[in-house]
């Protein structure tokens, strides 16, 4: 039996680093705790993005990421993926800056 999907409550990097280069599609959860300081300050939010998403994004599939530890609506879902797009200039500069280094 093939395990086609994990959601990952646990955000460790090392964890997500486990599952580069294989089929399992991910589904991150942010820690509810975090929700409120996320949603208040961009800067945090994208640092979060930063250490858990953006270092895994080529070698991972991270299909989901909740808000908290309830299930986020495929609305949600969509407003986070704008949200990336929206950053992925920023992003990409930040993955260049790390590969000069």
């Amino acid at each position: 039996m093939e395990i086609e999907a994990v959601r990952l409550l646990d955000l460790n990097p090392e964890m997500i680093g486990a599952f580069a280069s294989t089929t399992v599609s991910l589904f991150l959860s942010v820690p509810s705790p975090l929700v409120p300081m996320l949603a208040s300050d961009h800067s945090h939010a994208f640092e979060w993005v930063k250490l858990h998403v953006l270092p895994f994004q080529n070698r991972t599939k991270i299909s989901m990421i909740s808000v908290g530890d309830d299930v986020v609506s495929s609305l949600m879902g969509k407003k986070m993926n704008k949200w990336i797009e929206h950053h992925q200039g920023d992003f990409d500069r930040e993955r260049r800056k790390r590969c000069r280094r």
